[in-house]
């Protein structure tokens, strides 16, 4: 399941939410752990209460695992958070996408904290003491973009984690996650981006 507009942050954007029903908490994100799962619908107990919402065929349901510098080769798809230090762009954390999501938040754009960037995009070339290679002892990616391409410095001990879809099997009561919510027309929520906390 793909949506376009996902940015790996924490990885994502949150979706803004209208006004609830009251029977629901008023929050545009729950974080707690499923108190149950009736067909398509999940009921999430958050900080604020039970919040129930639907998994539609545009919902993305993920988990996000550890991964190791060797996983970044040439045509990876991946979100890269990095501050800018000395006029260079070093990475603090990367996230690599599953090719179901590639261009998923396609593009480079200014974080909230200062002087800290998000992009995603495509790694053209990996590269260690300026060869083609993978990076897994630090070194200089390129990441490619609708309209530009970055060069990032990646040291060797970079938080990386590997991005893994599932489906609402995964969903179990006391199963830990967070979940973007859009409420629809008719007045139901909709979890638009699941991801499973471990």
């Amino acid at each position: 399941m793909r949506i376009a507009s996902l940015v790996a942050a924490g990885l994502i954007t949150a979706f803004a939410l209208p006004a609830m029903a009251q029977a629901q908490a008023p929050a545009a994100r729950v974080a707690g752990a499923v108190e149950k799962v009736d067909g398509n619908k999940v009921t999430v107990k958050g900080e604020q209460g039970p919040v129930t919402f639907d998994i539609r065929p545009e919902s993305a349901i993920m988990v996000r695992e550890p991964a190791k510098l060797s996983d970044i080769k040439s045509n990876t798809f991946l979100g890269t958070t990095a501050v800018e230090k000395d006029g260079k762009m070093v990475a603090t954390e990367i996230h690599i996408f599953p090719e179901s999501m590639r261009g998923a938040g396609e593009g480079h754009r200014p974080m909230q904290a200062p002087a800290t960037t998000m992009t995603n995009g495509n790694v053209t070339a990996t590269m260690t003491n300026g060869a083609v290679s993978s990076i897994a002892n630090g070194g200089i990616m390129k990441v490619a973009y609708k309209g530009g391409e970055k060069e990032v410095t990646v040291p060797a001990n970079v938080e990386i984690t590997i991005i893994k879809p599932l489906d609402i099997s995964a969903l179990k009561p006391g199963t830990k996650l967070t979940a973007n919510l859009r409420q629809n027309a008719d007045g139901s929520i909709t979890g638009m981006i699941v991801t499973l906390v471990k």
